[in-house]
């Protein structure tokens, strides 16, 4: 289960990058009840807030590009993260920067063409809320290459991964940190994708 304790290798941070933040800001106000928070001098970029905590953030994303969710992983060591990242077959979108005082992040694109970040802490370690009603509570990789997606993640987080079939022929993966009880510290999985075509995500 996801604490905001946040042990290296768990979800830490997700954002969502939109073409029209007001509109996206009143949408899922609407569905989760969430308000949005602009932070001064970061174009637009904000925190989505259920009473007055931060379960995510919104920022502007250029027309033409897709709008999609990020979710970020905590590390120790941006910077080593992505090297290793590299060297398994992995694209760098934007390279390790600081965000300010409140931590360094990067954004990557794994082998199989999923989009992730990392994320060292400084200031801010997390989102304030997880695990609860309208926040965020699993988070999953679907992809064609369950092994090699496992082997990527593994190799960079220390994941440890729990086979099971959830329906005949389904191979689900539930994937857990590298240290601490393998149940209580799992928070998502890998499943495949549903159409040949569809892209890893």
């Amino acid at each position: 289960m996801l604490t905001t304790d946040f042990p290296l290798g768990s979800p830490c941070w997700i954002d969502l990058g939109s073409p029209d933040i007001p509109a996206t800001a009143a949408f899922y106000g609407r569905v989760f009840g969430w308000t949005f928070q602009e932070v001064p001098e970061t174009g637009g970029y904000g925190f989505l807030q259920l009473d007055g905590r931060t379960v995510g953030a919104l920022g502007h994303l250029d027309g033409g590009a897709r709008s999609a969710w990020t979710t970020y992983f905590r590390t120790a060591d941006v910077d080593a993260t992505v090297k290793a990242a590299e060297q398994s077959g992995a694209t760098v979108r934007v390279p390790p920067m600081d965000v300010m005082q409140e931590g360094r992040f990067a954004a990557l694109t794994d082998p199989q063409g999923a989009e992730f970040a990392v994320w060292q802490a400084g200031n801010t370690v997390g989102l304030d809320a997880v695990s609860e009603d309208n926040t965020l509570v699993w988070s999953e990789l679907h992809t064609r290459d369950q092994d090699g997606g496992f082997s990527f993640y593994h190799g960079l987080f220390g994941w440890r991964v729990e086979n099971f079939e959830p329906s005949p022929g389904m191979n689900y993966r539930v994937i857990s940190t590298a240290e601490g009880d393998q149940q209580q510290t799992s928070f998502g999985g890998i499943a495949p994708t549903m159409q040949p075509e569809q892209p890893s995500a």
